[in-house]
């Protein structure tokens, strides 16, 4: 009994007397899956930072916890013997053992425990310990495990309560066996201990503990493997299929070159449409519906697609840049947001918030409307050019609604699949969420993002949560003829009226729910728990952008290609003034009132219901002098064609970014000390991997089904 004493003490002067409080944290997951989830457990951090400063530490000896350990010998021991399984109680034993004879092992076993680091008053709440060094420790009696004690915080309870510790405990102990210690160890803390823990503390369930241990794969999981190994096979296959048969191609022509050479010596010439007919019977022979289905997954032949670029008048050029800085900025305010539940100096947010140069991070939301813009303009552009060649009729639209269901949803389904099923089995560690990136994995909701719904539908718990997005896309794009068709059939009172109503709508809707729920703020400067719930993710309060681009795309097909369309230099250059002082406005325009001077309720409703369409209609003009030879030193950068593979590469990027960056979040073994050349140089990499993970869906499964659809 006296080794489990040893080790109880050592285990409770650890937990209670080391770190002086009680180690006990809120949180469903470290990591947040979702822009809300970050937002709202960074708010919870600041509050619990606040409390922390005005609390009074108690004052702990650790030998009077020992005393009271000791007292376990005796038979009339007033505390209640710990329920804890056979084969843990030996390994506890060989741990107390050696802990006794001060082997290496077992002071290995204490130091990988959470200890109280300094940066306390900065918001350092989880004290991890070393989970490495825990699961690397082996005797022939013991082998560490890392698990992690959590409980919900009480409102009663000392802000305290709110921290999470890293246990390093034996292999054969479970989560009842750690909670019958820990209910041990709190029942015989000194009495101004116990005098600061509510009731319902004083007794640690072991769903408060969280073990990290390896699990085999299910069924799920096999059959995505599965899936993407047959993909694997099949890219495999047709890059081998293209290599075979560019080279018998190359061999037949030499033949033909030969077979030329020979005819021309005896008489008989072989004029170049000729030689272009033989070549071409010859790819048609030897050219089946499998080889051509094999073909679309071949990497050397969708790398070449990726990367060819022709130009013409009818194109968009300056789209591409847009797109791709559009999608980097989405990046970058993604790779901020997702960590800061994970930092150890939460406090630093705080004054960042106040930095005029952050609001380029806390603004970033301004991004996903420039692609609502870009959605509504193409949508608007490509549809009435079409209609202009050939009359609207069930064929055109059947057509219109499929394409769109065929682009979006296979790399959709495939990202949304690997993030469900996979990324559960990807890494471990005191910051890996143990069902993967996907709450019950997608079993519960996963119908909603293939209907395009989980905005709308269970938004709290919708999966891969950057994916409101597309359903406010598609749901746009689903209505989006409801304009397009009086315009191109030349009603334009009709289809510019039902735009105006539209966005009238959208600016009254925006105004009455933040008038409704005061304190609604844009991105991580609002604590309101209704504003990713009523304003972020619902249609009505995003589809003002999409609106503005169907109206640019109108005007861009209707003076793009007009000869005698010339916008005066000083009138220009006033456009363009006006247009980047406006950007520059709803950018940085809120800067006042991260410093003392909040904005009014009037201003603050002003400022929500109009800011994303003025943004638009700023980033309109830029597009429209671009697209008409308007735009100088700007549309020669915006046309580079380096942008264009990488704006292909931009949708399955968007599908895939947040997988990356939470998964780097997640294999962390400590949180995060956040700054900002750690996090810039994290962004970097961020975007680096999040291509080369695009590259590959694209190359290994949209391109190859964009194909098929041809």
């Amino acid at each position: 009994m006296k080794l489990q004493i040893l080790f109880l003490s050592s285990l409770v002067t650890l937990t209670y007397a080391s770190s002086q409080i009680n180690l006990i944290q809120n949180r469903k997951s470290l990591i947040p899956l979702n822009f809300n989830e970050a937002i709202k457990s960074f708010h919870d951090q600041l509050e619990l930072l606040d409390n922390i400063k005005e609390f009074e530490f108690p004052n702990l000896n650790k030998f009077d916890i020992i005393d009271k350990l000791s007292a376990l010998n005796s038979p009339k021991a007033p505390f209640p013997q710990p329920n804890v399984s056979t084969d843990c109680l030996s390994q506890l034993t060989s741990f107390a053992l050696a802990l006794s004879s001060r082997e290496l092992w077992a002071i290995q076993v204490l130091d990988a425990f959470g200890k109280p680091p300094s940066g306390i008053i900065q918001g350092s709440f989880f004290w991890a310990g070393e989970y490495r060094e825990c699961i690397n420790i082996t005797q022939n009696t013991f082998v560490g495990k890392y698990c992690s004690l959590s409980k919900p915080q009480i409102p009663s309870m000392s802000p305290i309560a709110s921290f999470k510790y890293g246990l390093c405990v034996p292999s054969f102990c479970n989560h009842d066996d750690i909670a019958a210690i820990i209910n041990l160890g709190i029942s015989i803390l000194p009495k101004n201990i116990t005098d600061l823990l509510p009731v319902n503390l004083s007794f640690i369930d072991s769903s408060y503990v969280t073990c990290v241990e390896s699990e085999p794969l299910d069924s799920d999981a096999i059959l995505a493997i599965v899936i993407i190994s047959i993909l694997a096979l099949l890219v495999l296959l047709g890059t081998a299929y293209d290599i075979f048969k560019d080279y018998s191609y190359k061999n037949h022509l030499k033949y033909i070159n030969s077979s030329i050479i020979i005819q021309t010596d005896s008489g008989n010439v072989i004029n170049n449409d000729e030689k272009e007919k033989i070549i071409k019977t010859y790819e048609q022979e030897n050219e089946s519906k499998l080889g051509k289905i094999l073909l679309g997954f071949s990497l050397n032949t969708n790398a070449k697609k990726l990367f060819h670029i022709t130009k013409s008048g009818d194109q968009l050029q300056c789209l591409h840049a847009i797109r791709f800085l559009s999608i980097s900025w989405v990046v970058l305010g993604h790779t901020y947001v997702f960590k800061l539940s994970n930092i150890d100096n939460i406090s630093v947010i705080t004054s960042w918030l106040k930095r005029f140069s952050f609001l380029i991070v806390s603004n970033a939301f301004f991004s996903v409307d420039s692609f609502f813009l870009l959605s509504g303009l193409l949508t608007s552009y490509l549809f009435l050019k079409e209609t202009s060649k050939r009359k609207i009729s069930v064929g055109l639209m059947a057509k219109y609604y499929f394409h769109r269901i065929w682009r979006l949803t296979p790399p959709y389904i495939l990202v949304l699949m690997f993030s469900a099923t996979i990324t559960k089995y990807l890494g471990t560690g005191p910051m890996y969420p143990k069902e993967g990136f996907e709450i019950n994995k997608c079993h519960d909701t996963w119908w909603t993002n293939l209907l395009y719904v989980n905005n709308l539908v269970k938004s709290e718990r919708q999966c891969l949560g950057v994916s409101w997005y597309l359903a406010n896309d598609m749901q746009f794009y689903f209505i989006a003829p409801l304009m397009l068709i009086p315009l191109a059939l030349g009603k334009r009172i009709l289809g510019f009226g039902i735009c105006i109503l539209l966005l009238v709508g959208n600016i009254i809707t925006i105004a009455l729910i933040t008038h409704h729920y005061p304190g609604t703020e844009f991105g991580i400067l609002g604590n309101n728990p209704y504003y990713f719930e009523k304003l972020y993710v619902t249609p009505w309060c995003r589809i003002g952008p999409y609106i503005v681009g169907i109206i640019l795309g109108y005007l861009i097909l209707h003076f793009k290609n007009k000869d005698n369309f010339k916008i005066k230099f000083e009138f220009n250059l006033l456009l363009w003034l006006i247009s980047l002082v406006t950007l520059g406005l709803m950018l940085f325009g809120i800067y006042p009132n991260l410093n003392g001077n909040p904005l009014s309720l009037t201003a603050n409703i002003l400022y929500q219901a109009s800011s994303r369409i003025i943004w638009a209609i700023g980033l309109s003009y830029i597009i429209f002098a671009c697209v008409t030879s308007h735009g100088g030193i700007v549309n020669s950068i915006l046309s580079w064609s380096v942008w264009v593979p990488l704006s292909r590469l931009s949708y399955c990027l968007y599908l895939f970014h947040s997988v990356v960056i939470l998964y780097y979040n997640a294999v962390q073994d400590h949180p995060i000390h956040m700054q900002d050349s750690n996090t810039i140089f994290n962004y970097i990499g961020n975007m680096v991997v999040s291509l080369a993970c695009a590259f590959l869906v694209s190359m290994t499964f949209e391109v190859p089904l964009l194909g098929l659809e041809k």
